[in-house]
């Protein structure tokens, strides 16, 4: 539910992402829920980064945390002592975790924009190119 609410009100979201954030991290860092609602908050926390942009700067510890242990978690699971079900959602859970450090990374990302209006980059990839660009001149 959380993914279609920043897919159609994307703009929305930045001045509110707090109130969204906070839940899922909770759901994330608690032992009370299964594997598949830890799942989609995975998924929610790349969509909410995405659709937050520098405003879930705050959140970056905290969801980077929570995303290494669940990757941690994943890793450190045999699938081998479960059944195919938990083995396919395993599988799943490393592959979103993948896409939510993306999405996360893209979020925060994209506003770095230099003045000609090229694609995202970093901050370093802006700075070496400014000082190359110096040197040039």
């Amino acid at each position: 539910m959380i993914s279609d609410i920043c897919n159609q009100l994307e703009e929305l979201i930045a001045p509110n992402v707090h109130g969204f954030v906070d839940p899922v991290l909770k759901v994330l860092e608690s032992n009370d829920y299964t594997l598949e609602t830890k799942l989609f908050a995975i998924i929610s926390l790349g969509d909410l980064a995405l659709a937050g942009e520098e405003s879930f700067y705050p959140f970056l510890d905290k969801s980077f945390n929570c995303l290494m242990t669940a990757g941690q978690v994943s890793l450190n699971t045999k699938s081998d002592e479960f059944d195919e079900d938990l083995k396919e959602l395993l599988l799943k859970l490393r592959h979103q975790l993948v896409d939510s450090f993306t999405s996360v990374f893209h979020g925060i990302t994209s506003k770095l924009h230099d003045m000609n209006g090229r694609s995202s980059q970093t901050r370093a990839q802006i700075e070496h190119r400014n000082k190359a660009e110096s040197y040039a001149t």
